[in-house]
């Protein structure tokens, strides 16, 4: 996979993250972003993934929470919506982001919303990828 190999690519340049859990990304190259009062990140897995998204050639636009799918949820049988991490265009490419860690992949709920997403991004030209640990720090 196109995006996979990408991060793994820029990931063996050896960025370290210091270890916090939340925060605004401050971005080096501001005009990738598409959120105009910052981007931010829930995890150190995520402010890892805006830094190589930032300091790569290929990606030339993020955005953070841009995409809403509904779905319906496994539990309550109510209908939602799952908002998508991050949308980025990658070597010309639009791909729809989910960051989460391997421990949480297979959990009923993710899987519900990971659907739903695969066929809305689908139908318009979207790749739909879920990034773990394992994709980013290899």
């Amino acid at each position: 996979m196109v995006i996979l190999n990408f991060i793994t690519n820029v990931c063996q340049e050896s960025f370290t993250v210091a270890k916090f859990r939340s925060g605004v990304y401050r971005p080096s190259n501001p005009a990738k972003f598409i959120n105009t009062k910052g981007i931010k990140y829930r995890s150190k897995w995520e402010c890892h993934f805006l830094a190589i998204c930032d300091d790569s050639r290929a990606v030339t636009s993020i955005g953070y929470e841009v995409i809403k799918v509904p779905y319906t949820c496994p539990h309550s049988l109510l209908n939602r919506l799952y908002v998508i991490d991050y949308v980025a265009v990658i070597d010309g490419q639009t791909y729809a982001i989910e960051i989460k860690p391997v421990s949480q992949c297979k959990a009923p709920i993710n899987i519900a919303k990971w659907r739903s997403a695969e066929k809305w991004c689908e139908a318009r030209g979207i790749i739909f990828i879920v990034i773990t640990e394992l994709d980013l720090f290899q």
